[in-house]
């Protein structure tokens, strides 16, 4: 048989033997087409989960490295110092005003009720004058006229006593003053609880944290910041009073 011989097709055997060739040689790039993807594919994924674990451990390996752990709980340990000092000074404030309110309040109330005891007894004077006007017949027109200008005069001091807007120390005005530092004393001491708990729990989340410096616990640390948060809270609800927490205040 010669080289060029036809099969049936009327294509020769050398024609078929390349044909063959060019099959084989085709799959056999294609196979190595895919695995050079898959193994470009597998090392991108290597690289990225790769990229993600160190990212991850640049942002939480301080919690590992001791230098730098015990550097961060001390910078914590100082933010929750300057947040206790703000607490013990708030809660001192409402302590103090709540004192200065109260006793400015009595004061109020004392001289209130002074006024009101010289008024009630100028009324039964000018009550005794009025009937005895009334009754007593031997009384001249002289005498009835200077127990008039006396009722008179008694009436000028009763409304003074009732109100004196130049110097805000009639009746009326000491009423007033008087209920508003009852207002203001009741306020100082709805906020001086917050202050008390913002302090205890400000307190606990400074010994926890401490504790961590010693015992490496995340846990603790969590307890802490927990701790810490709350009486953040509290402190701030202590100088606004925008939240109303029953059994507190």
């Amino acid at each position: 048989m010669g080289p060029g011989w036809p099969f049936k097709d009327g294509s020769c055997w050398i024609g078929q033997v390349s044909l063959h060739c060019h099959e084989m040689w085709s799959c056999s790039h294609a196979a190595k087409g895919r695995n050079w993807f898959r193994g470009r594919m597998i090392n991108l994924g290597n690289s990225t989960m790769g990229d993600i674990n160190k990212g991850f451990s640049s942002d939480w390996g301080w919690l590992h490295d001791k230098d730098q752990r015990d550097r961060w709980v001390g910078v914590y340990i100082g933010v929750l110092a300057v947040f206790l000092a703000i607490c013990g000074m708030g809660g001192g404030n409402a302590a103090k005003d709540a004192t200065r309110a109260n006793i400015e309040a009595a004061s109020v109330w004392n001289f209130f009720q002074a006024k009101n005891s010289r008024r009630n007894q100028l009324r039964l004077q000018m009550d005794d004058l009025e009937l005895r006007i009334a009754t007593d017949a031997s009384l001249t027109d002289a005498s009835k006229g200077k127990i008039q200008e006396k009722i008179k005069t008694y009436k000028e001091l009763e409304a003074r006593l009732t109100s004196e807007k130049s110097t805000n120390e009639g009746l009326d005005e000491l009423f007033v003053k008087g209920k508003a530092l009852e207002a203001e004393r009741d306020v100082a001491m709805r906020k001086d609880p917050y202050f008390d708990y913002s302090q205890a729990l400000l307190q606990i989340a400074i010994v926890l944290a401490t504790v961590v410096l010693i015992v490496p616990q995340l846990w603790l640390l969590g307890v802490s910041a927990a701790a810490g948060l709350f009486g953040l809270l509290l402190l701030l609800n202590g100088f606004t009073l925008a939240l109303a927490i029953p059994g507190i205040g």
